[in-house]
């Protein structure tokens, strides 16, 4: 009978522990639901803090990059006016061909202005990068490519010949020549149609006595070439 008291008293104590484990177990699901993340987070912030993070380097600012406004294709100047929109007082660094060309400051409205960027002879791609206070750079702009030329155009006149004089019925004369074919042409004034060779012509009326045809060539660039010529006409 004793044996069968301590018995009972042990199968109670065994309850007593279960239950205590079930209440035990439920709470700590309970408070892991409720304070889980905060407690998980409260633990990576201690373990970074061990680790030293709080010296680590806050993330850098995102720098748009500048927009450069369109300018001419070709130009016959060494120089060129670059006009552009970026944040208000940012610094603008202009690249031609890859290698750096200048640098400016951005007004109260984003407006940026160069107006003497010097150029190379021949193709240059032009890019800019905005700079922030705090040195960030943002990536490259829109790209403008630009060809700058100082060279008169080609140009070659076929006829009429210098002094050639014409008679009678010909009163009406062809100008021919060769260009490249972008260029314009004039004759006297009036536009003659350049061919994809190059080729042109245009009919001119001459007048009695000494006439002057003057053939002007201008390519995309706006250089110009004029060759005259001294032609006589009598009735």
């Amino acid at each position: 009978m004793y044996q069968t008291r301590i018995g009972r008293s042990q199968e109670r104590k065994a309850r007593q522990r279960l239950y205590l484990t079930l209440i035990g177990s439920l709470a700590a699901v309970i408070l892991l639901g409720l304070f889980g993340l905060k407690i998980l987070v409260s633990l990576s912030v201690a373990y970074d803090w061990l680790r030293g993070s709080e010296n680590q380097e806050a993330p850098q600012e995102v720098v748009l990059p500048p927009t450069l406004y369109p300018v001419s294709e070709a130009t016959n100047s060494s120089y060129l006016k670059l006009t552009g929109k970026a944040a208000a007082g940012q610094k603008v660094i202009v690249y031609i061909n890859g290698l750096l060309g200048d640098e400016v400051s951005a007004d109260d409205a984003g407006l940026f202005t160069f107006d003497r960027l010097r150029i190379n002879e021949g193709s240059n791609e032009i890019s800019a990068k905005a700079k922030d206070s705090l040195g960030n750079l943002s990536g490259s702009s829109n790209l403008l490519t630009v060809n700058y030329r100082k060279k008169e155009p080609k140009l070659e006149l076929v006829s009429p010949a210098d002094n050639a004089s014409f008679f009678g019925d010909l009163v009406n004369i062809d100008v021919t020549g060769t260009t490249d074919p972008e260029n314009s042409v004039t004759v006297n004034g009036r536009v003659a149609v350049v061919r994809q060779d190059g080729s042109f012509r245009l009919s001119l009326r001459l007048s009695d006595g000494p006439n002057t045809v003057s053939v002007t060539a201008t390519d995309i660039a706006g250089n110009t070439v004029n060759i005259e010529r001294i032609v006589s006409y009598v009735r």
